[in-house]
């Protein structure tokens, strides 16, 4: 009789043979991976640079950033000194938006809190609550938008006692003086 010779699965030789071929495979991926995630890279950079190029060139009237008061269907150009501009119509009435920028939210001087101002819209036989004469007598020159004229006051008193902060409102305040002139309905 013959004998069977039994076999034993895989020398060492061979297994490290097929390591070294899956490791092959695996750099070669790898390499091919990191070659074509360059390319898109390069091009989105270019991109980025071809936009920026845009962007200068483009007049600043093309960037405008608009304050929206949608309850009252009006809004007014914001200059860079109130980008993030917001507003906030409390319980005085629907007449009154209280103005603020994004840089003071977290302050005293938020809209919903003291203000930097006071956004008022007011009807031509309207009386102001404070000087019990008409609006358009003391606002002789406010802008008017259909029914609306429109004003802004600034608080009466501070809205912080921290310096920096009341300097950055201060800021704020005369800034929404001009920006407010700017009212038109919402297209």
């Amino acid at each position: 009789m013959g004998s069977i010779k039994k076999e034993q699965g895989f020398t060492i030789w061979e297994l490290l043979l097929i390591l070294l071929l899956i490791l092959l495979l695996l750099f070669g991926l790898w390499w091919v991976w990191q070659n074509n995630k360059a390319e898109p890279t390069d091009d989105s950079a270019n991109q980025a640079q071809q936009n920026q190029e845009q962007a200068e060139q483009q007049p600043a009237q093309a960037k405008a950033e608009y304050l929206n008061i949608t309850e009252w269907g009006v809004r007014f150009k914001l200059s860079n000194d109130n980008s993030g501009g917001y507003y906030y119509i409390g319980q005085a009435g629907p007449d009154y938006a209280y103005l603020s920028t994004d840089e003071l939210k977290n302050t005293d001087c938020a809209a919903n809190k003291t203000t930097t101002g006071v956004y008022t819209r007011f009807a031509k036989d309207d009386m102001h609550p404070i000087a019990e004469q008409p609006y358009l007598q003391l606002y002789p020159n406010a802008p008017k938008v259909g029914n609306y004229y429109f004003v802004f006051d600034r608080p009466q008193a501070y809205c912080s006692d921290d310096l920096t902060i009341r300097a950055k409102a201060e800021a704020a305040i005369e800034a929404f003086k001009s920006d407010v002139t700017s009212v038109e309905a919402i297209p």
